[in-house]
């Protein structure tokens, strides 16, 4: 299948479900996955009618028909609309391809650049979803997508894999890293682990206010036809910012990990890998506005109080509930929207401690961009924070399958 050929385009005029599950092969995750969308986006009437097609469908799949069918049902408006988009064009680099995606559906781009190698290409889309759409035109491109910490925008970066990202209705996933460590205990024989991450892009309509920050592993599958266990938990909290940081953990997630168990004689590669990633959409959300001179505000349930740090580029925000608990006020997660003197496209990242009383983020601030930093490569004057913060979150598991993952 061509990479820019919409893969349901045979599917856009079946409705029967019995043909949209033979059409859920595995052979191609897109084409199975656009077609799990369709059977999900038929009427209630015709549950009875899918479950039961819905047998003749191997395990992954058959459970991820199913969720969806059910999710959208408990999640009501928070599921999503489908966000679908159809045009063509003749030659063009990734990024312009991008900015036309970015007219037509509402997101965010950050400055880019194209890589030392990217050629122009043409693109065809016909009621492709937009995240589909995104994760084409970047694999085309050569390029990654990934969402930008404390800002709405996304930005598009040279690769650094031949891994075809993943996409599925109102999300699109991103290898971000894939690397081996060899971890020695002298008690026992050493033991290998391949460590896998994924950055997570989303329709700008869909309040996400994170991610978990691990992926539920379900299969694992060798060039070979070996199966890969997850790493042991010891071994998979390296992810986790407080093995570096005093900070307890990390908070904004747009970015969630796997960690697997490798034979003595690594694979070359993971030949399919599926996973269950776990975006936290929020219901409602709070806001603060704060500043040098007014470093505090508040309502019934919070205080909020920010306090600017020596270092430039860094501040605390301490949050202080009224009611419930510091814990429970700590796994909401927080987005930070600093702004400085003069300044456009810094990003930032955030550490958070549970004290007595209160919850401590620690924020850093920095910018990729030249117009991100003030005269001689300093982050200007602060000039304000806006935090929001979700009121609760519900949970919506997003399956993910990719393709031939370098493990070496």
């Amino acid at each position: 299948m061509n990479l820019l050929t919409l893969a349901a385009a045979g599917l856009l005029a079946v409705q029967n479900p019995d043909e949209l599950v033979r059409t859920v092969d595995g052979k191609d995750p897109a084409a199975s996955f656009e077609a799990i969308a369709r059977l999900a986006a038929l009427p209630e009437a015709r549950r009875a009618e899918i479950e039961a097609a819905s047998a003749k469908l191997e395990p992954f799949y058959r459970e991820a028909l199913l969720a969806e069918i059910k999710l959208k049902g408990e999640l009501g408006d928070l599921f999503g609309k489908e966000s679908r988009v159809t045009w063509k064009s003749g030659p063009k680099y990734a990024t312009a391809h991008a900015a036309e995606l970015a007219t037509r559906t509402g997101l965010v781009l950050a400055p880019s650049n194209e890589p030392e190698n990217a050629t122009p290409f043409d693109v065809e889309f016909d009621g492709t979803f937009a995240m589909a759409a995104l994760a084409r035109i970047c694999h085309e491109g050569k390029l990654r997508a990934e969402r930008q910490a404390g800002s709405a925008q996304v930005a598009l970066q040279p690769r650094g894999w031949e891994v075809q990202p993943f996409a599925y209705r109102n999300f699109a996933f991103f290898l971000q890293n894939a690397y081996v460590e060899k971890r020695v205990d002298f008690a026992s024989r050493p033991a290998w682990t391949l460590r896998v991450s994924l950055s997570a892009v989303w329709d700008p309509s869909l309040p996400v206010a994170g991610w978990k920050p691990e992926a539920r592993l379900v299969e694992a599958t060798t060039d070979s036809g070996a199966k890969l266990e997850a790493a042991a938990a010891e071994l998979a909290t390296s992810f986790r910012q407080d093995e570096v940081d005093p900070m307890q953990g990390t908070v904004g997630h747009s970015s969630m990990a796997v960690a697997l168990r490798l034979p003595a004689e690594a694979p070359a590669k993971v030949a399919r890998l599926r996973l269950v990633a776990t975006a936290l959409l929020a219901r409602s959300f709070r806001e603060f506005a704060l500043t040098p001179a007014r470093p505090k505000a508040e309502d019934e349930e919070l205080e909020a109080t920010l306090r600017p740090e020596a270092e430039a580029g860094s501040f605390v925000v301490v949050l202080r509930p009224k009611k419930g608990t510091p814990a429970a006020l700590a796994a909401l997660p927080p987005d930070f929207r600093p702004a400085y003197k003069n300044s456009k496209n810094t990003q930032c990242s955030a550490g958070v401690a549970v004290k007595a009383g209160e919850v401590e983020y620690r924020v850093y601030t920095w910018s990729s961009s030249p117009e991100g930093l003030a005269p001689g490569g300093q982050i200007p004057e602060l000039v304000s924070v806006t935090l929001r913060l979700p009121t609760s979150v519900a949970e919506r598991p997003v399956r993910v399958e990719l393709r031939d993952v370098p493990a070496k």
